[in-house]
């Protein structure tokens, strides 16, 4: 699948409670479906981006199959829906390196803190036409 200029692939651990609803809440606030949507096992990813794997972070896939990781990943998600200019302005005043120091932390804690589902899955609340199996 050839990724539109304006969209973007969200590639989630669906496994992680925190990362689902997170794609699930980026889902509800995606009013233009700028935003699609796989995990680490789907076939869409393992067929077209074999060098991706389960790791600690969201990967974000633009329409140049540029890859993007952590704070840069969400920050461009939050672009894509457009999300509160004033959040934005301050979310951007923290440099880089720190804000995927704390990014860092949470990710390997994910489990501890926000659980861990049996099964890999995408959360129903995302339409089945934004999802890539």
């Amino acid at each position: 699948m050839k990724i539109n200029k304006k969209n973007i692939v969200v590639v989630f651990d669906g496994y992680c409670v925190l990362c689902s609803n997170f794609a699930s809440w980026l889902a509800k606030r995606d009013t233009q479906n700028k935003i699609f949507y796989t995990t680490f096992e789907s076939n869409f990813l393992i067929e077209n981006y074999p060098e991706i794997k389960l790791i600690d972070t969201v990967f974000i896939i633009d329409n140049n199959s540029k890859t993007y990781i952590k704070t840069e990943a969400i920050k461009i998600c939050l672009d894509r829906i457009h999300y509160n200019k004033f959040m934005m302005s301050i979310f951007n005043l923290i440099p880089l390196y720190f804000a995927n120091i704390l990014y860092d932390m949470v990710a390997k804690t994910r489990y501890t803190f926000f659980s861990k589902k049996k099964e890999c899955s995408i959360p129903s609340s995302i339409l089945k036409s934004r999802i890539l199996n």
